[in-house]
């Protein structure tokens, strides 16, 4: 059975997945020391962010619907403005190579957004609908 549990840990498995082909990338183009550590930065902040989100949709559901719909807007607004102010504060950092940084973290968020929907689309659990009831 699925649960707001498992869109956490399926956020840490596809940062797991992500992580090295993330790091190849970079040390194929050649970004070096820096670029690479800015790699797993982004990655890190993404991965813990969406964790962060699937664990706050997993207290939500047993709060109530209330809470859960409070979760998914604040949840994204929330995420959204943590990404930009860490973007934004690491602009002018000179160890931070940010074409990597911001490469990495729009395709992180894509892909982790694409697997958290097709996690959601494809177990009836996230539907919150049971035989034409909705569940309690």
């Amino acid at each position: 059975m699925h649960d707001e549990r498992s869109m956490a840990r399926t956020a840490l498995r596809v940062g797991g997945f992500l992580a090295p082909v993330v790091l190849l990338a970079v040390a194929l183009a050649g970004r070096g020391t820096s670029g690479v550590l800015t790699a797993v930065g982004a990655l890190a902040l993404v991965v813990g962010n969406f964790y962060v989100t699937g664990r706050a949709f997993h207290w939500a559901g047993r709060v109530g619907p209330t809470a859960v719909q409070a979760v998914a807007l604040g949840g994204f607004l929330v995420k959204l403005v943590v990404l930009a102010a860490v973007l934004v504060a690491l602009h002018d950092v000179r160890a931070v190579d940010g074409p990597v940084l911001a490469i990495t973290t729009a395709l992180a968020t894509i892909v982790l957004l694409a697997t958290e929907v097709r996690l959601v689309l494809t177990h009836a659990e996230f539907w919150w609908l049971t035989e034409g009831k909705a569940t309690q």
